[in-house]
C-alpha cells in the first residue's frame, strides 16, 4: 500500500463566524407573588446572619471592617451578572459555578418532565454590610415596582439583578459546610487520625482570591495568625493570580484536628477569608508494586542508537534509575531540589517506567528508540512511612507552586538562569491527585495546566488516573464462575457504571487544554488466567481501573484511550454470602506493558510488566514526537521556524486525536449496554468510558491512494470565521461507494477562572457542501463542542452527482464564551480526511492534491 504525505490547505477565506443556537430551557418559575413570599424571608435571614457575624468579628478584633461571601443560587443562569455586581460599591465578584442535579419542587420544575432534575448556578459575591444593605434596598425596589426603569437614570445597568431575583432559589452566607464538605477533607482527616492518632496533620487552606493585592495580603496574615493561635505552622504559601489560586500549606496538631471534627465551630473554620480547606494536593504515582519480582532482561544491542536531537518531551515524575541500560545517556535529568537523594535505587519505579515507555515504547514489541533526548524533572520522593512505599510530591511544598516553577524553569528559566529545555513542546503528566475527584469545580491544578498550556503553547498529556478500589460483585463464588466470559464481562461493566459517582476523573484529568488519556485493557504479553488472576474483560475494552469520565460542562473526557495493560483481579468471597469483591492483583509479572525496572543490587537490565493509565499517557507523549516531526516535514520551507513553533503543540493535539474511533470496542460496549437506555444514552455512556476512542497515529500521519488528509493551523478571533474548501474528487460523483469524512479541530483556550463558562472563547467547525457526506456516527454531537477538541466522523454511501470544481466547505468559527474580547487570537489546528475503501482503487489522494495545488496557485496569482 503506497503511503503519501499530508497535504496543506491553502489559506482560508476570512468571514464572520456562524451564530450558535441559544439553549432555552423550558422551566416553570414561580409567580411574582409567590417569589416575593419565598425570597423576603431569605433576605431577612441573610441580613440577620450578616449582622450577627459582623458584631462577633468586631467584638473580637478592633477596627476590622468585616467582609463576608454571599452565595446566590439560581435555577438556570443569568448572563453577564458580573457587570451588574460591579456597579454596587463594596460588592466583589468571586466567581460562579454551574450546578446539576437540583431536585424539582412546586415552584421550579421542567415543563416537559416535572420529575426531571434541574440545572442552575451558584454566584459568589464578597460583600460588606453597606453593600449588602444597598443590594437589599435594590431588591425592595424591584419587589415593589414591577416597572422599574433599568435603561436610564439611577438604576441603569442593574437589570441583571431583577433577572437573578426572579430566578432565585436560595441566598445565604458561605459557611462552614461549604469550606469543609465540598472537598471531603473531614473524611481524610479521620483516616489520618486512624493511621496515626498522634501525628500532626498537614493540609491546604485555599483563600478567596481578591482583586486587590492588599486584601490578599490581609487574608494571608489573618488566617496565618489563627493557625498559629491553634498551635499550628505555616509551611508554604503560594499566590497565582492568573488562575485565582491563593493558598497556604498548614500543619495542625492531631488533637486540634480531632476537636474540629467533633465541633468545627471555631474561628479558623468560620473565617470569611477562607474558601476551602483542602486535603494535601499530593500527586501519587500509580499503585505501588507489591511483589518485587522482575522478569527477564534486555540487551543493549536490541535498542536503537543514542539520541542526538534536543528534547521535545519533558516528564514531571519520580527520579529514574538512570543507569539502566534502557535509559543510560538518553535522559536529561534536572533535579534542583535534589529529590533524587531521598531514593534508594530500587525505589525509582515510576519515573523509570515512564521514561522507558516514552523512549522505547512497550519493550514487549519491536519498536524504534527516540532520536531526541527526554528531559525529566523529578517532582516526587519515596514516602518511607507508607507500606508499601509510594512515590509522592513531598508534603513540605505546595504542589501547584512546585509544578508552576518546574514548567517555568523548562521554558523560561528561573533565578536569572536560562531555560533548561526550551525545545520542549510536550509535557508528560502521568500522575494525579488521588484525593481530588472532578465534581463540577475545576481543580486548581487543572486550572494551572490550562493556563500554562496557553501561556507556553504546550501540549500537556495527562493520564485520567486510576481507581484501584475493589469492584463489588454481589454474587456467590459459584454464581460468579458459572457465568460465561462474555456474561462476566457484561456484569462487571455494568457494576462499574453503577459505581460511576465514586469513579470520577482524578485531578488534573479535567483540564480542558490537555489531552486526557485513559487506559485500554490491552497489551502484547502472554499470561495465564486462573481463579486468582481473573481477566475481567476478555474483549479489548477500557481498563476497569479507569475513571468514568465526563469533563467540565459535560465535555468529552477522557479524550482518548490507549494501551495500558490488562489489569487482573482476584475474587474475594465474603463469608456472609454477599458483597463479594474483585481485588486488584499487583506484581511485575505479565500481563502489562514491559518496561525498565530499577534494581538495588547493581543489575542494569531488569524489566517488569506494569498497568495503568500512566502507561497510556506515556505512549501518547511518545507518539506526539512523531506528529511534530511529520508536521515539520510537511511545512518545511513554507513557514519560518518561529512561525511554526507556536502551532506545533496545537497541531499535534489535533493529529493525535484525528485517527481515533470507537471501532470494535464501541461495538462491544454498545452490545453490553443496550439495556441501559436508548441509543443516545448509550452513546453518552460510551463517550464517558472511552472518549473519542482509540487513536491510530499511523492513520493520522499517512495518506494512501484512497485517503487524503489535509491540515491547516492558524489564529482566530471572536466573531471570525475561517472558511476552508475541500475539493471533491470527481471519481466520487454519482457513485454509491461508502465514503468517510473525518474532521478534527483542536485549540488552546485562554481561561477565565471566575466565569461559569471558564473557556475564554468557543471555537468549533461546521461542514457544508451537499449530501456527499451527511451521516454522523459515534460521539454525541453536542458534547464534541464543549471542550477544546471537536472530532467528528461522517459517512455516506448514497449516490450524489456533482461537477468537477465543487467543494466541501469546512468553516472554523469563534465566539466568546467566558469573556468578551475581540483582540485575543486563539490558536487552532485543523485536520480533515476524505477516504474510501482501498478495494475501490479510486485515486482520491491524487485528485484532491492536484486540486488543492490549483487553489494555492490561484490565490497566489490573485
Amino acid at each position: 500500500m503506497a503511503k503519501h504525505p499530508l497535504i496543506l490547505f491553502p489559506k482560508p477565506t476570512i468571514s464572520e463566524s456562524e451564530s450558535r443556537l441559544p439553549f432555552i430551557p423550558s422551566v416553570h418559575y414561580p409567580s411574582r407573588d409567590r417569589q416575593i413570599e419565598r425570597v423576603v424571608p431569605m433576605f431577612r435571614e441573610l441580613n440577620k446572619a450578616f449582622e450577627s457575624r459582623r458584631v462577633e468579628i468586631q467584638d473580637s478584633t478592633v477596627g476590622i471592617d468585616p467582609e463576608q461571601v454571599i452565595v446566590i443560587k439560581t435555577i438556570g443562569s443569568v448572563a453577564e451578572f458580573a457587570k451588574a455586581v460591579a456597579k454596587i460599591q463594596g460588592l466583589e465578584w468571586m466567581g460562579e459555578v454551574d450546578i446539576e442535579g437540583i431536585s424539582p419542587d412546586e415552584d421550579f420544575f421542567s415543563k416537559k418532565d416535572e420529575n426531571k432534575d434541574l440545572s442552575g448556578t451558584l454566584y459568589m459575591l464578597m460583600s460588606n454590610q453597606r453593600a449588602l444593605e444597598e443590594m437589599l434596598s435594590l431588591w425592595n425596589r424591584i419587589k415593589d415596582e414591577p416597572d422599574l426603569n433599568f435603561r436610564s437614570g439611577k438604576f441603569k445597568g442593574y437589570a441583571k439583578f431583577k433577572e437573578v431575583f426572579w430566578h432565585l432559589k436560595e441566598v445565604r452566607r458561605w459557611g462552614v459546610e461549604d469550606r469543609l464538605l465540598e472537598t471531603g477533607i473531614i473524611d481524610i482527616w479521620k483516616e489520618n487520625l486512624r493511621y496515626d492518632p498522634l501525628a500532626s496533620i498537614k493540609f491546604e487552606i485555599e483563600l478567596w482570591d481578591r482583586n486587590n493585592d492588599g486584601k490578599n495580603r490581609e487574608s494571608y496574615e489573618r488566617v496565618a495568625l489563627l493557625v498559629v493561635e491553634l498551635g499550628g505552622k505555616i509551611l508554604d504559601y503560594c499566590e497565582l493570580k492568573e488562575i485565582g489560586y491563593h493558598a497556604l500549606l498548614v500543619e495542625l496538631p492531631a488533637k486540634t484536628i480531632e476537636e474540629i471534627i467533633i465541633d468545627p465551630d471555631i474561628e479558623l473554620i468560620r473565617s470569611d477569608y477562607i474558601m476551602f480547606f483542602r486535603p494535601l494536593a499530593q500527586m501519587i504515582a500509580d499503585k505501588s508494586i507489591e511483589d518485587d519480582s522482575v522478569s527477564g532482561g534486555i540487551k543493549v544491542n536490541e535498542l536503537g542508537p543514542l539520541p542526538k536531537k534536543e528534547p521535545l518531551v519533558a516528564i514531571l515524575d519520580g527520579y529514574p534509575y538512570s543507569n539502566h541500560d534502557v535509559l543510560k545517556e538518553r535522559l536529561i535529568i534536572d533535579d534542583p531540589e535534589e529529590y533524587g537523594k531521598a531514593y534508594l535505587a530500587s525505589e525509582r519505579m515510576h519515573g523509570t517506567a515512564m521514561s522507558s515507555l516514552i523512549i522505547h515504547g512497550d519493550l514487549e514489541k519491536s519498536n524504534y528508540s527516540l532520536d531526541s533526548f527526554v528531559y525529566l524533572r523529578p517532582i516526587m520522593q519515596p514516602n518511607h512511612k507508607s507500606s508499601p512505599i509510594v512515590e509522592y510530591i513531598p508534603d513540605s511544598v505546595l504542589t501547584l507552586d512546585l509544578i508552576n516553577r518546574s514548567i517555568r524553569r523548562i521554558l523560561e528559566g528561573e533565578g536569572g538562569e536560562p531555560p533548561k529545555a526550551p525545545s520542549v513542546k510536550v509535557i508528560n503528566f502521568s500522575i494525579g491527585i488521588s484525593s481530588i475527584h472532578f465534581n463540577r469545580l475545576m481543580s486548581p491544578l487543572a486550572r494551572l495546566l490550562d493556563y500554562l498550556s496557553e501561556k507556553y503553547k504546550l501540549l500537556i498529556v495527562v493520564s485520567s488516573g486510576n481507581h484501584y478500589k475493589e469492584i463489588d460483585i454481589d454474587l456467590s463464588e459459584e454464581e460468579f464462575f458459572s457465568y460465561t466470559k462474555e456474561e462476566r464481562e457484561g456484569y462487571i461493566l455494568k457494576k462499574l457504571i453503577e459505581d460511576s459517582r465514586n469513579r470520577r476523573l482524578i485531578s488534573p484529568a479535567e483540564s480542558i487544554n490537555a489531552i486526557t488519556v485513559g487506559g485500554l485493557h490491552y497489551d502484547s504479553s502472554d499470561f495465564v488466567s486462573n481463579k486468582y488472576r481473573i481477566n475481567p474483560f476478555e474483549s479489548v475494552l477500557f481498563s476497569p481501573t479507569n475513571p468514568i469520565g465526563g469533563g467540565f460542562n459535560r465535555s468529552i473526557k477522557p479524550d482518548i484511550v490507549y494501551e495500558s495493560g490488562k489489569q487482573l483481579y482476584s475474587y474475594n468471597f465474603a463469608m456472609n454470602g454477599n458483597s463479594s469483591k474483585l481485588k486488584i492483583v499487583s506484581n511485575l509479572a505479565p500481563p502489562g506493558l514491559k518496561v525498565a525496572c530499577p534494581d538495588g543490587t547493581g543489575i542494569s537490565n531488569k524489566v517488569g510488566y506494569i498497568t495503568g493509565s500512566s502507561n497510556a499517557a506515556a505512549l501518547i507523549s511518545r507518539a506526539s514526537i512523531l506528529c511534530i516531526e511529520e508536521l515539520r516535514n510537511v511545512v518545511d520551507g513554507q513557514f519560518s521556524v518561529d512561525e511554526l513553533n507556536q502551532y506545533e503543540a496545537v497541531m499535534t493535539k489535533a493529529l493525535i486525536v484525528h485517527g481515533a474511533e470507537w471501532g470494535e470496542v464501541g461495538e462491544v460496549l454498545m452490545a453490553h449496554l443496550e439495556s441501559l437506555g436508548n441509543k443516545s444514552t448509550i452513546k453518552k455512556n460510551i463517550s464517558r468510558l472511552i472518549g473519542y476512542g482509540i487513536p491510530d497515529i499511523d492513520r493520522s500521519l499517512n495518506c494512501t491512494d484512497q485517503k487524503a488528509t489535509i491540515i491547516s493551523f492558524g489564529k482566530i478571533k471572536q466573531d471570525e470565521g475561517h472558511l476552508f474548501e475541500l475539493p471533491l474528487p470527481p471519481s466520487l460523483s454519482s457513485t454509491t461507494t461508502k465514503r468517510r469524512l473525518t474532521v478534527t479541530l483542536a485549540y488552546i483556550a485562554p481561561i477565565n477562572h471566575k466565569s461559569i463558562k471558564y473557556r475564554h472563547s468557543n471555537v468549533w467547525f461546521s461542514v457544508e457542501g451537499g449530501k456527499i457526506i451527511s451521516s454522523r456516527f459515534e460521539s454525541d454531537k453536542d458534547a464534541v463542542r464543549r471542550g477544546t477538541i471537536q472530532h467528528e466522523i461522517f459517512e455516506e454511501s448514497t449516490a450524489y452527482p456533482f461537477s468537477d470544481g465543487e467543494v466541501l466547505e469546512i468553516k472554523v468559527n469563534c465566539k466568546n464564551d467566558g469573556k468578551k474580547d475581540k483582540n485575543t487570537e486563539i490558536l487552532y489546528g485543523l485536520v480533515v480526511s476524505l477516504e474510501v475503501s482501498e478495494a475501490t482503487n479510486l485515486m482520491i489522494y491524487e485528485e484532491v492534491r492536484t486540486r488543492i495545488s490549483n487553489q494555492i496557485k490561484i490565490k497566489q496569482q490573485a
